[in-house]
């Protein structure tokens, strides 16, 4: 295997382990969707009505920003599939692409990770009954 087959792999293989994180993602934006309402169900107030509005708008903004990552990866692993096949797109190019996109992967994953802390926090608080 050359040079180039076996960078070709390592990014498809990077890719598909990228949509299997976006999938985790998904399922976890529809859990914390419920998880919000089953919250703020019950007990409302000026408070915690803003508190669940923004945290509900961050967890569509995610949702956006999964659905799009999810286009540019499947994109992406059809050019690297592409490569393999025909080698007529240029490498360079390739590798670059996928940097980005791992650059956004890296962001997204902390910003969510920085979602579900909020939600933590929001739960802790609704359950104490905190109020900021």
């Amino acid at each position: 295997m050359n040079m180039a087959s076996t960078i070709i792999e390592q990014f498809r293989y990077e890719c598909d382990g990228w949509m299997r994180l976006l999938s985790f993602f998904q399922e976890e934006n529809i859990y914390l969707q419920k998880r919000l309402f089953e919250m703020v169900r019950g007990t409302i107030n000026n408070t915690t009505l803003q508190q669940a509005e923004n945290l509900q708008t961050n967890i569509l903004e995610h949702d956006d920003i999964i659905k799009e990552l999810h286009h540019a990866i499947a994109q992406q692993d059809r050019q690297l599939k592409h490569y393999a096949q025909n080698k007529p797109l240029d490498l360079a190019e390739l590798m670059k692409s996928q940097n980005e996109l791992r650059k956004q992967i890296w962001k997204e994953e902390w910003l969510f990770n920085g979602l579900q802390a909020n939600f933590s926090g929001y739960v802790e608080g609704m359950s104490l009954g905190i109020k900021d």
